[in-house]
């Protein structure tokens, strides 16, 4: 191991998982700074972490195995794992070598030069979620196909992260330092302390965000060219449509927005089209409808770790909807294409 005797395994471990004081923190980033070989075990460490809080992966991994490697890596003679380190091992339930689950979630450390700041940049598969603690300990769930930026440790005067798709977002109130979420399209979030959720996928019309709790400003450039602002509720939803740069306010219920995170899909009076994109991005499968008169049925249910082909059955017996798998060409799409008509 390069730099200080210190620095194991656990203290990674209670780095990233925001235990340190900031002293230890500084010691911890300087090490890192040191060499490739240290910045690759830091990496190895938190691939463990963040892929343990993946909803898919739980359970089914050998940790100590994980663990072993690291230490190998970083020339650490064996021994008795701590107490603390085997606790937040056993937690991830995760695995070194990711392409082993699928490519669950890619992790990219890089640096700026002109900062010297580390970041972390997190991405999810298609059909899969994972749980994410920010260096502030705000709570990050990222949906399906989605991806996150921020950096190792948040400077003072703000706390910012970067997103393309869906996240649900429980931040960590803190007066002194706003939190702003960025998207890829231009649109912002500024908060102090909420919990919200933002779909913000590249290639679809619409941004929207939900708020639960606090309060939240989408700011946005409209269709004059003007920074501008929206002010949202509890239980108030914003959409932000990115051709004719306007926005709409809604007061909803927010328990179809939110159910992902916890595996379910609740449906209340949901339209068709709405529900088909919401399976799309649970299931990673493409829905054609053919009959636009089928966009007029609207669904109200609770889905709990229930399989496609059951909900789909559930939509056939209430509105004699009807669905077929095609079987895709190579040049247009890799998903599941299913008919509805």
């Amino acid at each position: 191991m390069t730099g200080s005797p210190d620095i194991n395994e656990s203290t990674l471990i209670r780095y990233f998982s925001n235990e340190l004081t900031e002293e230890e923190r500084k010691e911890v980033e300087d090490w890192i700074a040191l060499s490739d070989e240290n910045r690759k075990a830091a990496r190895e460490v938190y691939y463990i972490i963040a892929a343990g809080d993946a909803f898919s992966v739980m359970n089914t991994v050998d940790t100590r195995g994980a663990l072993r490697k690291v230490r190998e890596r970083m020339h650490i003679r064996e021994r008795k794992t701590t107490p603390v380190a085997l606790f937040y091992f056993q937690r991830a339930a995760a695995i070194l070598f990711i392409p082993l689950i699928g490519a669950l979630l890619y992790l990219l450390f890089f640096k700026m030069e002109k900062y010297g700041q580390q970041f972390v940049e997190v991405r999810t598969n298609p059909g899969m979620v994972t749980k994410i603690t920010l260096p502030d300990s705000s709570k990050v769930w990222l949906n399906s196909d989605s991806y996150i930026r921020y950096p190792m440790s948040f400077e003072e005067g703000q706390r910012k992260v970067e997103i393309s798709g869906e996240a649900f977002f429980d931040v960590e109130k803190d007066a002194e330092r706003e939190f702003v979420v960025a998207t890829s399209e231009g649109v912002d979030i500024r908060v102090l302390g909420t919990q919200f959720n933002i779909e913000a996928y590249k290639g679809m019309e619409n941004i929207s965000a939900t708020l639960l709790t606090g309060k939240i400003n989408l700011v946005y450039t409209n269709n004059e060219n003007k920074k501008a602002g929206v002010l949202l509720n509890p239980n108030q939803k914003v959409v932000f449509n990115k051709s004719q740069a306007t926005v709409k306010m809604y007061t909803v219920d927010v328990s179809p927005d939110i159910a992902w995170r916890d595996g379910k899909i609740v449906f209340h009076n949901t339209a068709l089209s709405d529900a088909l994109k919401m399976l799309e991005k649970r299931f990673n499968v493409k829905f054609r409808i053919l009959n636009p008169g089928l966009k007029e049925n609207y669904f109200t249910g609770t889905f709990v770790n229930q399989q496609l082909e059951n909900i789909l059955k559930h939509f056939e017996l209430s509105s004699n909807i009807r669905y077929r798998y095609i079987k895709p060409k190579p040049a247009e799409t890799t998903n599941t294409i299913i008919e509805i008509y």
